[in-house]
This record gives structure tokens, sequence and C-alpha cells, in this order.
């Protein structure tokens, strides 16, 4: 039995592992680019086979991501049946504990993070117009009007507003089209996270003396807790990166290249209260972030 578990184990570890490398497949092919420029190299990415090379790896990345959104739904729905499993108590569990603690803010978190998962997935992230006309550029790959802060997507194979990233778990850009829904699936998965920590914890636990010794409920699940606060650790710095590209202003792609974040110097303009509500919409309109999702709208700024 501990053999195949260690065997599933590792296998999971192999698989995990492989989904990784092949998603990077295209910033590992840039990194090794970089090195071998450190190194001397300086003709390298003239090189034809580099751009073959180039083209397979986004293509396998591509082909990869779908897996990865296929990962998270399993995600979430396998943090959906450890909180039935582990830390509802059936028997005698109190309606009001039920209702308040385990029901109520189940549905509202997971609605929200699941819906918003679906709309930054099929909301197109923006593509340009013949009335986007603001910057007057042309992009050379799709031939497309190319306004301020519009970037072409090799992955999607077409120019994007205010592109911010090419997002790997929704298999989508974001950008101007699809933010709000991209932030609130990032706020709900936080909050998911911050929940699922406040479980270990279950207040509602006691201890009774039994026939077999003291039995207590709502004891911490050591494994789940672990995997809780190390979830919580990692949505919180991203959400929390998000959060400070938004008052600044920035996109991930200008955070990254200074030349990118050069062209986007008119974006950062303004005070932090116009930076929130160019991404977000106008604040009045931000206590729909609170719910669920059917009530968010993308141009509710306009």
């Amino acid at each position: 039995m501990l053999t195949q578990l260690g065997f599933t184990k590792l296998a999971l570890v192999l698989f995990l592992g492989t989904i990784v490398v092949l998603v990077g497949a295209p910033f590992i092919v840039e990194f090794i680019v970089w090195i071998l420029e450190k190194l001397g190299k300086k003709d390298i990415r003239q090189s034809d086979y580099l751009l073959q090379l180039e083209t397979r790896a986004i293509q396998i990345s591509d082909r990869t991501e779908y897996i990865i959104v296929a990962a998270v739904v399993i995600g979430i729905s396998a943090a959906i049946y450890f909180h039935i499993t582990e830390f509802v108590e059936h028997e005698d569990e109190p309606l009001w504990s039920l209702l308040l603690l385990h029901i109520l803010p189940s549905v509202w978190i997971n609605t929200g993070m699941l819906y918003n998962f679906y709309k930054s997935i099929t909301t197109n992230a923006g593509t340009p117009t013949a009335a986007d006309t603001e910057g007057g550029d042309i992009c050379r790959m799709c031939g497309g009007p190319q306004p301020l802060g519009t970037f072409h997507c090799v992955t999607c194979d077409q120019c994007v507003k205010r592109m911010d990233h090419h997002c790997l778990f929704t298999a989508n850009c974001v950008g101007e089209g699809n933010f709000p829904y991209f932030f609130s699936f990032v706020f709900w998965a936080w909050t998911a996270t911050v929940y699922a920590v406040w479980l270990s914890f279950h207040p509602a636990g006691h201890c009774e003396e039994t026939e077999e010794g003291l039995q207590c409920r709502g004891k911490v699940k050591f494994g789940l807790f672990l995997a809780s606060i190390l979830f919580c650790v990692l949505l919180s710095c991203f959400f929390g990166f998000v959060l400070i590209l938004v008052a600044r202003g920035e996109t991930t792609r200008a955070f990254l290249d200074s030349n990118e974040s050069k062209m986007m110097e008119s974006f950062r303009q303004g005070s932090l209260l116009h930076k929130f509500e160019s991404r977000l919409g106008k604040w009045q309109t931000w206590w729909r972030y609170a719910f669920p999702g059917m009530l968010l709208k993308v141009n509710s700024s306009k």
C-alpha cells in the first residue's frame, strides 16, 4: 500500500512537472537564448532554426493550456469536495452553523469564482475596431488598427487593447475587454483560500469523552491545512501584485518590459481613483464585485 502510494505521488509530480515544462516551453527557449547572448552568441536571434523552435514551443504551450484550464476546474471541484467531506459534520451540525458557516459562504464564493473564471475564458479581451485610431499605428502581423496600449498576441493571433498578458490558466488574453472578470476571478480565488484557512480552525468544534477516549470535532486536517496556507500565500502575493499594477496604471507586460512601460506612460497619469476606475469601472459600481458575478458589467464605466 505504501509502495503504491509512493508511486502515485511520484507519477503526480512527474505529470505536473511535465505540464509546467510544456506550458513554459516558450519561456524556456527565451531563457536559453538570453544565456547564449550573454555568452557572446549575439546573432542567435537571426537563426531560422531558432524561429522554428520558438514557433514550435508556442504551439506546444498553446495545446497544453487547455489541460491547465481543466486542472483549475478540477482543483475548484476538489476544494468543494473536501469541504463537504472533511469539514461539514452532517449528523449533529446545528442548522444555523451549516447555513452561515458552510452553505452560504461556499455557494457565494465558489459561484463567484467559477462564473468569473468562465467569463475570463469566453469574453473577448478587446479586439481593436476600425474606430480605434488613437495612436495611428497599424499592426505589422495582422494589419489591423493598433491604438496606444494595444499589442499583438502571438498565441491568440490577434491584437488586444490594453493587453495585460496572455493567461495560461484561462487560455485567453487579459485585456481591456475582460480585465474586470479576470480581476474578480483572482479576488474570489483569493477569498476562497482565506476561507479554506479559516475552515481549518473551525470554531464550532468541540471535544467529548467517549469509550475510545477524547474525541474532537473540528480538528485541523494537517495536509489540507498546509495546502490552504500555501495557496493562500501564493494567491495573496498574486492578488497584491495585480492591485499594485492597477494602482500604478501599469500592465504586466509594461512591468516586465521597460520599453513598453515608456509607451504606456499616459496610462499612469491621473489620480489613484482614476487609475482604478480605468480598469474596474466607476467607483459607484464597485459594489458589484462583492457579489458572485452576474451583476458585474465590463462596460459599467461607459
